[in-house]
């Protein structure tokens, strides 16, 4: 397939003919361009615990390769929305991501035990993304809040 012209949707006559389409359809098939998968890599190691920011745009393609388009948090980056067929809403994307291209300092990416760049808040596409912290305790019994038997007493009920 010529990769010029997969971009707007046609191929050129040697790609034609190399496939054994037929010359007089000029438009040929219509070809989507797939950005393939970035193998992963390892970084320049980098003591663990210290703050990452990727150093240049390919580095930050990798790092993104291996942990945004893997990651449950951004379903735009990592294909969910596009397999589903339907359009990205602001639920979508991760906030991380996109303040990692606000910012200078993103406290969630950080070098991890092996000295490699990692993001704290990474969950694999396979887990459901929590809202709040599995391991705090809630605050209110949530029986006693469907309930609404949780009086939340105003400022002149305190004596």
């Amino acid at each position: 397939m010529c990769w010029n012209k997969a971009r707007i949707g046609n191929t050129c006559d040697a790609c034609r003919d190399s496939m054994g389409l037929d010359p007089s359809d000029r438009a040929g098939p219509v070809a989507v361009f797939v950005q393939p998968k970035l193998p992963r890599v390892k970084f320049h190691a980098n003591k663990p615990g210290e703050s990452y920011m990727p150093c240049n745009g390919t580095e930050g393609e990798f790092f993104h390769s291996m942990w945004c388009e893997e990651c449950a948090r951004d379903k735009a980056m990592n294909g969910t929305v596009y397999r589903e067929g339907r359009e990205e809403t602001d639920e979508d994307w991760c906030e991380i991501l996109g303040r990692s291209f606000r910012e200078d300092a993103i406290p969630e990416w950080v070098y991890g035990a092996d000295g490699q760049p990692c993001c704290t808040q990474f969950v694999p596409m396979e887990q459901e993304v929590t809202a709040r912290c599995e391991h705090t305790a809630d605050m209110f019994d949530a029986e006693q809040t469907a309930s609404g038997s949780i009086h939340n007493a105003g400022p002149d009920e305190h004596a």
